[in-house]
């Protein structure tokens, strides 16, 4: 069954999907899939989210690749920035060469630190110590080796192995990985669905203490959510599978924001958007890669999105029977119209935000587009989900609504069969079939019919029995009817046998009278 609540969630992960989707584009997953270099690429992720999870700035200015740039400029509370270059090898000797020039063997990243795998960290310092000795890094003092060499080394948060790990799907380290990944955007999700969710139930006259339970429950569902489908999208996107399926979605993104890009007014949307949903300011060709990037992943993580929600329901319809392929259809529609919706509201509130953020200096271009984002995308993909469900409602009906009139065929027979009085119905009967006919119990009513060609006699036989105890109740405590004795009927006959007989005279001596007839039978 699929009711008003399931079309908004739908809207509502459409719109956080387009948040997963940045996270994932944030990391260098591309690469993973070289096996001799891949692990650097999950190392210098892994480490860079450790710093953004501590509360630090993160630059990844790595991605432009510049000889012998860093990977990432690190910038913690104090305003103290930290220029680092990720190196892990096999061994701390390994790590550490791979730091000098092969010709000159004279150190290569002059202002930066370099980061080793966590478990050749002390090893990784001796190395570089007698580098420093031998004179190969300039500017360091040879007699304080070991110092200088700490100054230079910075530990890792994953060792070697587990930088392997990470670059692989299917292992604990990289499940690990994924689920730091997308804990931002599931919070994000888990607060914005409590704080909608809190201000419904107040409105509605709800407690507080209810409120927050209710608030909880839907918080935690939209954040799980969206945690399963980035983590199993990223997990998704290590496999050969994977990266084929975004090689078909690039394909698609490219399309439309080439075809975009060829309006000036389409350029100037594409560099707003890159800006609002990336976080920083970008414009040209590497607005639009980024903004290609971008909408390839979300129509990855949209699909796995879609396919999440629509697990139960399959389950329902091919192993439990508890829903009919027809109702399937028509939640997957619905789900997919509420997710696409909610991620094309997110995209294009993002545009509106960041350019109402740019006329407003305390708000700006980035805040603006996280806030239109978030705006358009619950908007319009709830309303869209919800527009979708009363639509497909005027062309076919819910098992639900289907099971509930058979129900109510049900409770009419029963209250002919125990001759119910209004008052027992509406005192004794009414409340307990509404507490009794749920969600569940309409899908037990509908599974009941499953497999049979008269199904819908089985459904209501279903019905009637499982009714019918509430009926059997109400009249218990009705007052005993005593039947008189054989003589005192007999009694009562022939009075009113001898009655009907004198009125039956009466009537016939007025008759001959020429009187009118007067009996009242």
């Amino acid at each position: 069954m699929f009711s008003k609540k399931n079309a908004i969630e739908a809207g509502k992960q459409g719109t956080f999907s387009v948040g997963s989707a940045r996270e994932t584009e944030n990391l260098q997953w591309v690469k993973y899939k070289n096996q001799k270099t891949g692990h650097g690429f999950s190392a210098e992720d892994a480490n860079a989210l450790d710093d953004r999870l501590r509360g630090k700035k993160v630059d990844k200015i790595g991605l432009s690749n510049k000889k012998d740039g860093a990977d990432r400029i690190v910038t913690d509370r104090q305003g103290n920035t930290q220029y680092i270059q990720t190196k892990y090898y096999d061994t701390a000797e390994n790590t550490v060469n791979a730091v000098f020039d092969k010709e000159t063997g004279q150190f290569r990243y002059k202002g930066q630190v370099v980061e080793v795998p966590k478990d050749q960290y002390e090893e990784a310092i001796k190395e570089m110590a007698k580098k420093i000795r031998e004179g190969k890094v300039p500017g360091s003092n040879p007699h304080d080796a070991e110092n200088e060499a700490k100054r230079l080394i910075k530990q890792g948060d994953v060792t070697y192995q587990q930088a392997r790990n990470i670059a692989r799907a299917g292992n604990i380290d990289s499940l690990l990985f994924d689920i730091k990944t997308q804990s931002i955007t599931a919070g994000c999700a888990f607060g914005i669905s409590f704080v909608i969710q809190y201000a419904s139930c107040v409105w509605n006259g709800m407690s507080q203490k209810d409120a927050l339970k209710l608030s909880a429950t839907a918080g935690l569902k939209s954040g799980g959510i969206i945690l399963g489908v980035g983590v199993l999208t990223q997990q998704f996107l290590r496999t050969t599978m994977g990266r084929s399926f975004a090689v078909f979605t690039s394909s698609i993104s490219k399309r439309i924001i080439d075809q975009l890009y060829k309006s000036e007014i389409g350029k100037k949307i594409i560099h707003k958007l890159a800006t609002a949903i990336l976080g920083k300011q970008l414009a040209g060709a590497a607005a639009k890669n980024a903004v290609i990037k971008l909408l390839r992943t979300n129509l990855v993580t949209s699909t796995v999105t879609t396919v999440v929600m629509t697990m139960p329901d399959f389950y329902k319809a091919l192993i439990s029977k508890k829903i009919s392929w027809k109702q399937f259809i028509k939640n997957l529609t619905v789900n997919i119209t509420g997710v696409a919706s909610g991620a094309l509201g997110a995209w294009s509130g993002a545009i509106v935000g960041a350019a109402l953020g740019s006329t407003i200096p305390i708000i700006g271009n980035v805040a603006g587009g996280i806030i239109g984002g978030i705006l358009g995308g619950i908007g319009i993909g709830v309303g869209s989900a919800i527009g979708a469900k009363k639509l497909f409602d005027l062309i076919s009906e819910d098992d639900a609504k289907i099971m509930f009139l058979l129900a109510q065929d049900s409770i009419v027979e029963l209250a002919t069969d125990y001759m119910i009085t209004e008052d027992e119905f509406e005192n004794k009967i009414a409340s307990k079939i509404s507490d009794t006919i749920t969600p569940k119990w309409l899908e037990q009513m509908y599974q009941s019919g499953c497999g049979y060609c008269n199904k819908r006699v089985i459904q209501s036989q279903f019905a009637y029995k499982k009714l019918e105890p509430i009926f059997a109740t109400a009249i218990l405590n009705r007052e005993k009817i005593i039947i008189p004795n054989v003589g005192k009927i007999r009694k009562i006959f022939r009075k009113t046998y001898l009655v009907y007989f004198l009125e039956y005279i009466k009537n016939k001596i007025r008759i001959f009278f020429g009187k009118k007839n007067v009996l009242a039978v």
